[in-house]
């Protein structure tokens, strides 16, 4: 959206031009008056220079880090025991004391720590919430037997199973709620499927 009035507008239009924005680089005019009296090969010389020099500067600038894994993540909470009792009993994590007395959940090579909400160990996240987390969790359980599973154990299934995209691919799914309200996202991989998504 422009931030002009709609009288500022036509004044600009009327002298025939916007002033370019201002920003870093070089400013390239081109009168487009007749299309016919372009040097299109002069101005694709000039901008290939141009894009040259950019190359060259991002050459020279160092690599991007990139990460390798998540390792953890934190769930604050509103009551550690009733979370501890519900990832154990309904996903199977098991239960880490550490750094005299915190609590986390492990799966995998995953942790999550646990902070209760009012209690929360610094640094912490700027508004921690119970509730607000949304995370999906792969297994190779079949999810019929998981979905077996969970309703014995007295946790509805509130969507799934669904089709789903994933980091490494297609994904079918089941959604529960712990005791928060999280959203839990239990998937499989769909076997021969790659495709990246969100």
């Amino acid at each position: 959206m422009d931030d002009r009035d709609d009288e500022e507008l036509r004044e600009t239009l009327a002298r025939g031009r916007f002033e370019p924005l201002p920003l870093e680089g070089e400013v390239i005019e081109v009168d487009t008056t007749d299309f016919a009296t372009l040097d299109y090969d002069g101005l694709l010389t000039r901008l290939r220079a141009v894009l040259g020099e950019r190359s060259q500067h991002a050459a020279a600038m160092p690599p991007v880090p990139r990460l390798d894994a998540l390792d953890h993540l934190v769930l604050t909470v509103r009551d550690l025991a009733a979370t501890r009792d519900w990832y154990t009993r309904a996903l199977g994590m098991t239960v880490v004391t550490f750094d005299g007395g915190r609590l986390a959940l492990n799966f995998g090579a995953q942790r999550i720590n646990l902070h209760e909400a009012g209690r929360e160990f610094e640094p912490k996240a700027a508004r921690p919430t119970p509730g607000s987390a949304d995370l999906c969790f792969l297994t190779e359980i079949p999810l019929a037997v998981f979905g077996q599973h969970l309703t014995a154990s007295g946790v509805p299934i509130e969507v799934g199973p669904v089709g789903r995209v994933g980091a490494s691919g297609q994904l079918r799914s089941l959604y529960v709620r712990d005791p928060d309200g999280n959203l839990i996202e239990i998937a499989n991989r769909v076997a021969g499927e790659s495709e990246r998504g969100a």
